[in-house]
């Protein structure tokens, strides 16, 4: 158990990171989906409504 030990704590070490560099990738992606869709929303708000002010 002594010798796994530190083998096993250095793969836990290593799923958390992975985890959290998932995670990050995903709030980055949804981030820029986010950005995209209001860059959308703004060009349809203008081509199609330009008197509607929101």
């Amino acid at each position: 158990l002594i010798k796994l030990s530190p083998n096993y704590h250095q793969y836990g070490q290593n799923k958390y990171q992975w985890q959290h560099i998932h995670i990050m990738k995903k709030i980055s992606l949804i981030s820029r989906h986010l950005v995209l869709v209001s860059q959308d929303f703004t060009f349809l708000r203008n081509s199609h409504f330009p008197l509607i002010s929101f």
